[in-house]
């Protein structure tokens, strides 16, 4: 079948995006700030991936999640505590944070999806802060309040590839290409039968119902998915950040202000499209690191900004800066 105009556009942009991105780290290399712009990206690609998880479920399931940090938390804490105890493989230790997230998620969903809207919303932010509590108390298994230090792993050769942890170049290599993964399945999800039926279910649950949908199925096929990319993106941070603890306050795995910036990503880059959260992610975490070196966290401006973000997104660009790009400049319908 032979690509539209709007077709060959967006490929165009998404290849030369990925293109990019590849050739960034060797772009930079000569400046003196290299490390610490690689960090932003390096943490803009995990939150792109921890964004796109939270837009499955609420972009194109229509399930609104405000305790999204639950499953990010969950995941980093299976892989901390697997190599803080166990010294495993930190390859490994992503299979575990998928699988405990998506327990977590299978448990938040089995409770939650029986309800809809801002009660929903609501008892997704209930679940996450008892987690949250749990995993507080439990300081036997989880260490609690001290959080848990994950040591650095030590050097891998894949493919003739010498992968050091230590190195701020290795790790944005390693986080571009789960996140690449992680927006190829999303596209590829999207585009299939299932995605057609998040769709009918996020416009009108009940009209869906009424042609024969599962809707209750299909809600926790979105969580489940959603899931195992928090969980991902969880274990790929705290193996990154090197500490992770349950703290209530900004910067806490499962602080519900993480699970708020999964939906500062989500609305400003676009609810329902594949390529937003990359925006979204950058936006959220760019910014917030200005606004934490020159103005600091502690005066709550950056939460403000943010939420000011949000309002005029909301109001402005209903479809978040990629659904926008997409319409009015590329033509087509938001992808």
């Amino acid at each position: 079948m032979k690509l539209g105009i709007t077709d060959r556009s967006r490929l165009l942009l998404e290849t030369v995006g990925i293109i990019v991105l590849f050739l960034i780290p060797p772009a930079i290399y000569a400046t003196p700030y290299r490390l610490y712009l690689l960090h932003i990206l390096i943490l803009a690609m995990i939150y792109a991936v921890f964004g796109q998880s939270w837009n499955i479920l609420a972009g194109y399931a229509g399930q609104v999640s405000l305790g999204h940090e639950v499953l990010l938390g969950t995941g980093a804490y299976a892989s901390a505590l697997l190599v803080y105890f166990y010294h495993m493989d930190p390859w490994l230790t992503l299979i575990a944070s998928a699988a405990m997230a998506i327990v977590t998620g299978m448990a938040l969903g089995a409770v939650t999806f029986k309800l809809r809207g801002f009660y929903f919303a609501l008892a997704t932010l209930a679940f996450a802060e008892m987690v949250r509590l749990i995993i507080l108390a439990w300081s036997g298994v989880t260490r609690g309040a001290e959080g848990v230090p994950v040591p650095v792993p030590q050097p891998v050769n894949m493919f003739g590839f010498i992968i050091d942890f230590k190195s701020k170049f290795s790790w944005y290599y390693i986080t571009l290409v789960f996140m690449i993964i992680a927006f190829y399945l999303t596209y590829k999800l999207t585009r299939s039968k299932y995605g057609l039926l998040f769709r009918s279910v996020r416009e009108d649950e009940d009209a869906a119902a009424s042609l024969g949908v599962n809707t209750f199925k299909l809600k926790m096929l979105a969580m489940l998915v959603s899931a195992a990319f928090a969980g991902i993106a969880g274990g790929l941070y705290a193996n990154y950040m090197g500490y992770i603890d349950p703290a209530w306050e900004a910067g806490g795995v499962l602080s519900p202000f993480t699970g708020l910036d999964a939906l500062v990503i989500g609305i400003v880059g676009g609810m329902g499209t594949v390529i937003g959260p990359i925006i979204g992610s950058l936006v959220r975490v760019g910014l917030g690191e200005y606004l934490r070196a020159y103005i600091g966290v502690a005066a709550g401006f950056d939460i403000f900004t943010f939420g000011a973000i949000v309002v005029a997104v909301v109001l402005v660009l209903p479809t978040g800066i990629w659904g926008y790009i997409d319409e009015k400049l590329l033509r087509g319908g938001v992808g």
